[in-house]
């Protein structure tokens, strides 16, 4: 009787053995290949397609440039500006940066403009010397135009910037500041009272010489160390060719002792005594 082939407890067949081991092996080789062999080449193909698309101009701006520390493609490499010069905030011509870009004016000087303004001949001005500043010393730095009958006007424009000012006439002066150069003559008016420095002279009659642009209250108690006294003008006349004796008398028989000077170009006879006499 013909039995089939049963198999024995406990036991494979031999094709069936040789077929699971085979199953087996392809499992292994495809883990391997896709833990191993696939990764790296995915790897190198991202790295090939990486260099081949590239812009040349990130290429040019990467090359050499340090990488420590930064991560692969690191976004700070990629955003700097082709021109360096080229950054927020600065022209390309380099223009002024203040706001509007408008240019600076120059800064007026009150005093320039204050003796411009009165730089013509016959014009008067409420300005006179004070005696400080050795002996001279203007009472204003800045010149004030007044009316040539005012009592203020004490001097009076006689030439501007002009080569012959004739300042060794004692009525005459000269006063500058910068470009612009003020010939001044004294205008003389009885009552007012300037500076002396004793020259010579005895006690009772010493000389004196003057600084007639200087102006002083008649009754001052103290007076700039320059000087030792004051006078008052007593009268302004026309000069006489020859100035004589009692050419300052104010009345018959007047034995005031006066002093006296000769100005603007010998026509100007000025008188002056002691105050209050």
């Amino acid at each position: 009787m013909c039995r089939g082939s049963v198999p024995w407890p406990g036991m494979t067949g031999v094709g069936d053995s040789k077929r699971q081991q085979g199953n087996l092996v392809l499992l292994v080789a495809a883990l391997l290949f896709a833990v191993i062999v696939l990764p790296r080449v995915l790897e190198d193909d991202r790295h090939d397609k990486g260099a081949a698309g590239a812009p040349a101009a990130l290429a040019a701006v990467t090359k050499g440039a340090p990488t420590a520390g930064l991560p692969t493609g690191s976004p700070t490499v990629r955003g700097l500006p082709a021109d360096p010069r080229q950054t927020p905030g600065r022209s390309a011509a380099g223009s002024d940066s203040r706001p509007g870009g408008s240019v600076p004016t120059a800064v007026r000087d009150p005093r320039a403009d204050a003796f411009a303004a009165v730089a013509h001949n016959g014009t008067c001005l409420n300005a006179w010397q004070t005696g400080t500043e050795r002996g001279s010393g203007w009472n204003t730095d800045i010149p004030r135009a007044v009316d040539c009958d005012s009592d203020s006007a004490f001097v009076r424009v006689a030439g501007v910037n002009a080569t012959n000012c004739p300042i060794s006439d004692p009525g005459v002066t000269s006063w500058r500041y910068r470009e612009v150069e003020l010939c001044l003559e004294r205008q003389f008016r009885k009552g007012q009272c300037f500076l002396v420095s004793r020259s010579g002279g005895t006690e009772n009659t010493p000389r004196y010489s003057a600084n007639l642009f200087t102006w002083i209250d008649c009754d001052a108690a103290r007076i700039p160390a320059s000087f030792d006294s004051l006078l008052a003008v007593t009268g302004v006349y026309r000069a006489p060719a020859d100035v004589r004796a009692g050419a300052c008398a104010r009345v018959a028989n007047d034995r005031t002792y006066y002093w006296y000077w000769v100005a603007h170009q010998n026509t100007t006879l000025v008188c002056a005594t002691y105050p209050n006499r």
